[in-house]
C-alpha cells in the first residue's frame, strides 16, 4: 500500500511540473535569451488546444499545422500520420503560443511564429526549423509585433510575416534571411498573405483594405476597400494568378477578385452553408480554382 502512494505522489508531481509552461509560472528567461531550464509537457500525439495555421509543401506531401498548444506538428498528407513535433522555445503564459506557420516549397523549411520571444527580447521571432530532424535552425528577430501570417513565396526565395496592429508586413530573402523590404503603413492587423508564382504579393488586413504588390515590393496600385465586409481576414491568388479570393472575419461572404485592379469579379453563391462566427479561409489548390472553408480555422 506505502508503495502505491508513493507511486501516485511521483505520478502527481510529474504531472504538476508538466503543467509548467501551460498555466503555472515558470522561471523567468534572462533578457535576451530563452529560458534554459526544461519544461516538461505532457505528449498527446495531437494537438490539446486550437490549430491557428496550417502550411503545406508544393507536392502536396506533407502538412504543417500550428496551435495555442505552443507546437508544430508535421503530417504525412497521404495517410495522415503524425511525422514530427517541432517545439520552439517556450515560457509561462503566453509565451510560444503559435498563430502562424508555412513550409518552404520543398518542404524542407517550417517557419512558425505567434507570440515568440516576447519574454526575452520585447519583441517578436520567427523560428525556422530543418523538418527533416526537427532542429531549430535560427530565428528571424526584432519584429514590433506579434506575428499573424506567414507564406514563402512560389519559388522558395522570399518569406513573408504578417504583423499585428500597424506593424504591417516583412519580407526576408530565403537565401541568407536579410530583409528584403517592409511595409509599415496599415492600420490593424495582417491576417492574409498570398504570393503568387510569379511572385506578387497579395495582403489582407483588418483595416478593411487589401493591397498587392510586385516582386520587388513596390504596391502595384493604391490599396482597395475589401468589398465585402469591413474585416479582410484571409486571402489567396488562384493558380493562374488571374483571380484573388478573399474571406472575412465578420462576413460567410467570400469574393473572387480580378488580379488586375482588385476589382469584383463574382462572389459564390454560399446559400445553406453553415457560417460559423469564426474567420473564413480561403483555399487555392493546384487543380481547383479556389475552395473556401466557413468557421474554425
Amino acid at each position: 500500500m506505502m508503495g502505491r502512494f508513493r507511486e501516485s505522489r511521483a505520478i502527481a508531481a510529474l504531472l504538476a511540473t508538466a503543467v509548467c509552461g501551460l498555466r503555472a509560472p515558470c522561471p523567468p528567461a534572462s533578457a535576451g535569451n530563452p529560458p534554459t531550464e526544461p519544461i516538461l509537457r505532457l505528449e498527446a500525439g495531437m494537438h490539446t488546444a486550437s490549430i491557428e495555421g496550417i502550411g503545406v509543401d508544393a507536392a502536396g506531401h506533407l502538412l504543417l499545422t500550428v496551435s495555442d498548444d505552443k507546437t508544430a506538428r508535421l503530417w504525412s498528407l497521404k495517410d495522415g500520420r503524425l511525422i514530427r513535433v517541432l517545439r520552439p522555445p517556450i515560457g509561462a503564459g503566453h509565451e510560444g503560443q503559435l498563430n502562424a506557420g508555412a513550409l518552404s516549397p520543398d518542404g524542407r523549411v517550417g517557419a512558425v511564429a505567434g507570440w515568440t520571444g516576447w519574454d526575452w527580447d520585447a519583441s517578436a521571432s520567427v523560428y525556422l526549423f530543418d523538418t527533416g530532424s526537427g532542429r531549430l535552425l535560427r530565428r528571424l528577430p526584432g519584429l514590433a509585433g506579434t506575428i499573424h501570417s506567414l507564406a514563402f513565396s512560389s519559388d522558395g526565395q522570399f518569406l513573408a510575416a504578417g504583423l499585428w496592429a500597424k506593424d504591417g508586413i516583412r519580407v526576408w530573402r530565403a537565401t541568407d534571411w536579410t530583409s528584403a523590404w517592409d511595409d509599415r503603413d496599415y492600420g490593424d492587423t495582417v491576417f492574409g498573405l498570398s504570393f503568387s508564382k510569379s511572385g506578387e504579393l497579395v495582403t489582407s488586413s483588418f483595416d478593411g483594405y487589401l493591397r498587392i504588390y510586385d516582386a520587388s515590393g513596390h504596391l502595384k496600385l493604391p490599396k482597395v476597400k475589401a468589398p465585402g465586409g469591413s474585416r479582410p481576414f484571409d486571402v489567396g491568388f488562384s493558380p493562374d494568378r488571374k483571380q484573388v479570393a478573399v474571406g472575412y472575419d465578420n462576413s460567410s461572404r467570400v469574393d473572387v477578385l480580378s488580379e488586375d485592379d482588385l476589382t469584383l469579379l463574382w462572389s459564390p453563391d454560399l446559400k445553406g452553408c453553415q457560417w460559423h462566427p469564426r474567420p473564413c479561409r480561403v483555399v487555392s489548390r493546384r487543380q481547383d480554382p479556389f475552395r473556401w472553408k466557413l468557421g474554425p480555422k
